[in-house]
């Protein structure tokens, strides 16, 4: 049994004891539990600093567990991949707890503040005195389980050539100020690429030797009071869809599809009526021996999803996206235990004509709605426990014979990517795809496949530890790329543009409409393959000109609330595609050929474009070790 010693930070009523108050951790003793509470009120100087919460007035409620490391002095060296991780779960939905790790001095080395339930935070396996702090931001009562444990990812890293990538962008005056929320679609017919972020379609064209031009091929009517722009390619037809939302019409989308990549667009008659909110559309086969199929020439079924609050519901079109048909049920908060949050992440549809559509918290668990029947039902399907809901919608990619890879934030926003072979039935390989590369904040993750083994996973990852989502946060982010040939056993994490951040420091909030500092590069990314199976990764570039030289400092323009959070959100927002140039892609079909390599003669790049190499594995190791060792304070 471990020996207990209660650690009182400062002798006050507000910082209640845990039950037990302490416990050691250690290889003979890998796992503690321990409850807390009840809390009847809520932590009233979170609304000051939720960085560093008051725990000395009785208004001001904490509860502190003293902790202690037992591991060698060199463990975090010798064992870069082992953590602390710490859970804490409640019954009553409505409550929310944030979650804190504290040094020996009181310093705040982490906090999780998503409030979810389970919330959870991962610390690197350092020998020490700690203090886990939990602090009610809601709370009517509710009593918290917690559970502090020593976990290990053995997933061994890749050892063949990783990838390389190049950062390409258009030139001043095209793509600039999209303000987020990319989408990308790649038809492999003529081997365009279509971006859209927010207000702008534009149209790539690469040379021979892989230059790159760029074209606004923009359908004017889609540049009007835009909300949530999505864009979708259909490889099989090549079709392209453009879906907006109308600012103050809830319920109303524009969308429009152009055969001839944005030369010419077809507005929908029926507008694609839906939800108010965090639409997506996708398209691909119907599923054999079913009912539903083509109404004419186009041969897809397309599918658009939203939210209304409580409730979101897909919708099919049998003639390419002209008309659809009646709404089907994807998920209702009774779905998930009354767990809030139906908004979801973006559809996939696989070759058999399963629907997929990933989902970051039903019942405090990453999830996934499945359809067999072309859209007419859906079946969620939660991931195990350890896949706690997180912040940042999850994104699933499909290989080519159902694999499923799906990539999530966890709700210590780590990045992981589960995988299945059964339509989601059960999940193996589940790996933190991000800690070994130095990274320990992520967001917008977006997952593509392509052979039945071959996957990836883009992402924006910074190696700083501290309040991600916070304007005062010093890290700063990179686009990272993990991308894994063998099922998820093994994956390649690389940074695509070492040297020039995409966003310098000051945190990236995921709140949504909700976010009371800095809402900057909005809701999430996306990414897709080109005809050779190359990675095609499409996010804003916040970090240009004078940020590109440290310290990092991006532009910003804030709002004034009348309070502290004032609302924060950066001034540049530049289109941005980071696209494979070595490095195996993912059609092994492609392997040895010019198309691994940079595909199709791909050469240098011109002047005014960028290639961004991957790191060497020796200073990937060095670089991850940095990140796993370093500590911020303020």
């Amino acid at each position: 049994m471990p020996r207990f010693a209660f650690l009182l930070l400062i002798a006050a009523p507000a910082v209640f004891a845990a039950s037990p108050d302490a416990g050691t951790l250690s290889g003979a003793s890998p796992s503690i539990t321990y409850s807390a509470g009840p809390f009847a009120v809520p932590n009233s100087s979170l609304n000051d600093d939720a960085n560093h919460p008051d725990c000395t007035a009785p208004a001001n409620p904490c509860d502190d567990f003293a902790l202690t490391v037992d591991v060698p002095p060199d463990y975090a060296i010798t064992h870069p991949r082992d953590l602390i991780r710490v859970v804490a779960q409640w019954a009553v939905n409505n409550d929310a707890f944030f979650l804190y790790l504290l040094d020996a001095q009181g310093n705040v080395l982490l906090s999780s503040q998503s409030g979810n339930d389970p919330n959870s935070l991962s610390y690197p396996a350092a020998p020490g005195t700690y203090t886990v702090r939990l602090v009610p931001s809601n709370a009517g009562g509710d009593l918290v389980t917690a559970s502090v444990t020593l976990v290990s990812d053995e997933t061994a890293p890749a050892t063949d050539a990783p990838p390389a990538f190049a950062a390409l962008q258009p030139l001043p005056g095209v793509g600039d100020n999209t303000n987020g929320e990319m989408s990308i679609g790649h038809n492999p017919k003529t081997r365009r690429t279509l971006t859209l972020g927010f207000s702008q379609t534009l149209r790539t064209t690469y040379a021979g030797d892989g230059t790159p031009s760029w074209e606004d091929v923009s359908e004017p009517n889609t540049q009007l009071n835009s909300n949530d722009p999505i864009l979708f390619t259909d490889p099989r037809t090549g079709r392209s869809f453009v879906s907006q939302l109308q600012a103050g019409t809830p319920g109303e989308s524009i969308f429009y599809f152009t055969d001839d990549d944005g030369d010419s667009w077809t507005l929908s008659p029926s507008t694609a009526d839906g939800g108010i909110d965090h639409q997506t559309v996708g398209g691909g086969p119907y599923p054999a021996g079913g009912t539903a199929g083509p109404a004419g020439d186009y041969a897809d079924a397309v599918y658009y999803c939203s939210q209304s609050v409580l409730l979101a519901f897909c919708i099919r079109s049998d003639d390419g996206g002209m008309t659809f048909g009646a709404p089907a049920v994807l998920k209702t908060d009774a779905d998930c235990d009354g767990y809030l949050g139906a908004i979801h992440g973006h559809l996939k549809v696989a070759a058999d004509g399963t629907v997929y559509v990933p989902d970051r918290s039903c019942g405090g668990r990453q999830a996934l709605a499945v359809s067999t029947d072309a859209g007419e039902t859906f079946t969620l399907k939660r991931l195990p426990e350890g896949a706690t809901a997180g912040e940042g919608d999850p994104s699933v990619g499909v290989g080519s014979d159902g694999t499923l890879y799906f990539c999530y934030l966890r709700a210590d926003s780590h990045v992981h990517v589960a995988v299945s072979h059964d339509r989601g039935d059960t999940w193996i390989n589940d790996h933190d795809v991000g800690y070994a590369a130095g990274v320990v904040h992520a967001v917008f993750p977006a997952a593509v496949a392509g052979d039945a083994d071959r996957a990836a996973c883009a992402f924006l990852g910074t190696g700083t530890r501290g309040a991600y989502q916070s304007t005062s946060f010093e890290g700063i982010w990179f686009p990272y790329v993990a991308m894994t040939y063998d099922g998820g056993q093994t994956w390649h994490t690389v940074n695509g543009t070492p040297g020039d951040p995409v966003q310098g420091t000051g945190g990236i909030a995921l709140g949504g409409t909700t976010a009371i500092e800095n809402r900057n590069l909005l809701d999430f990314n996306d990414i897709t393959l080109d005809e050779h199976g190359r990675v095609l990764f499409a996010y804003d570039d916040g970090c240009l000109g004078d940020c590109v030289l440290p310290p990092y400092q991006p532009a910003q323009v804030c709002i004034p609330t009348g309070g502290i959070n004032d609302v924060c959100i950066n001034s540049t927002a530049k289109s941005t595609i980071l696209r494979q140039r070595g490095g195996r892609t993912l059609y092994a079909a492609f392997d040895g050929s010019g198309a691994s390599g940079g595909g199709g003669g791909d050469g240098p790049l011109p002047e005014g474009h960028r290639l961004f190499g991957a790191l060497a594995p020796g200073l990937l190791v060095t670089l991850a070790l940095a990140g796993v060792l370093r500590r911020r304070r303020r």
